[in-house]
């Protein structure tokens, strides 16, 4: 069971039908919050009402804005995320991040994945920020739509993607390549690492490629978000024909 606060992590979650299990409202919440709790209780879901120092505690965080809720997410495998295509007749198109530790920057690389319309995302369980509330809430809601593969070897994770038949390209400021002269229209898994340390080495060996974003100024890298977003919507544009 996970816990997700903040007013757009929560709505996106009742939208998706995601799992929500029970709702946690401050009193005197207003309009908005109220709104979300009579929805929530349509669907049949717990709703309690409870003093606002409770949410704070439930939360651990002062930025709830009135309301949390118990979510009990389905567990996929990168298998999953590659039927996900499958079944809509596309190509698997999904994320991967290593070593991304920082909760901000994980749940923005979610929030583009899912908006430049990858089937999922496969992230580790070790050495890597989990999807707290503050990753939620940083992917504005995200994650309630994006499938998420939690894996315990990223690498590993990655050769069974070239089994199913994904190329595995991975972004490294060394790669000989550019995310523009590569074609990124197959079935891809494009994989970020964090900024100051990049993808690991094993990782790196695991993908069928490295390519890099041109950059032109006198700072050596991108934000791992942003790079993200940069190539991610290379690959949608050339997917895209535009």
């Amino acid at each position: 069971m996970a816990l997700i606060y903040g007013y757009r992590p929560v709505q996106e979650a009742l939208r998706a039908g995601a799992g929500v299990m029970r709702l946690y409202v401050a009193h005197e919440c207003g309009r908005k919050i109220s709104a979300l709790a009579a929805e929530a209780r349509k669907c049949g879901i717990t709703v309690s009402v409870i003093p606002e120092r409770e949410l704070v505690q439930i939360c651990r965080s002062q930025r709830h804005q009135g309301v949390a809720a118990e979510v009990d997410r389905r567990a996929f495998t990168v298998e999953d995320l590659v039927g996900i295509a499958e079944k809509r007749g596309e190509k698997p198109f999904l994320a991967v991040t290593d070593h991304l530790e920082d909760p901000h920057n994980l749940g923005a690389v979610l929030r583009t994945a899912e908006c430049a319309g990858c089937h999922g995302a496969v992230i580790p369980v070790r050495r890597a920020s989990p999807v707290t509330g503050t990753v939620v809430r940083a992917s504005a809601g995200a994650t309630a739509h994006l499938p998420l593969a939690v894996v315990s070897n990223v690498a590993q994770a990655l050769r069974r993607l070239k089994e199913l038949g994904v190329w595995c390209v991975g972004l490294s400021g060394d790669a000989g390549e550019t995310i523009h002269s590569t074609d990124l229209t197959g079935p891809l898994a494009l994989v970020v690492g964090a900024e100051s340390r990049g993808v690991g080495h094993a990782v790196e060996l695991a993908c069928d490629f490295l390519v890099r974003i041109p950059l032109f100024g006198k700072v050596e890298s991108l934000n791992a978000s942003v790079a993200f977003g940069v190539a991610a919507f290379e690959a949608l544009r050339q997917r895209l024909g535009l």
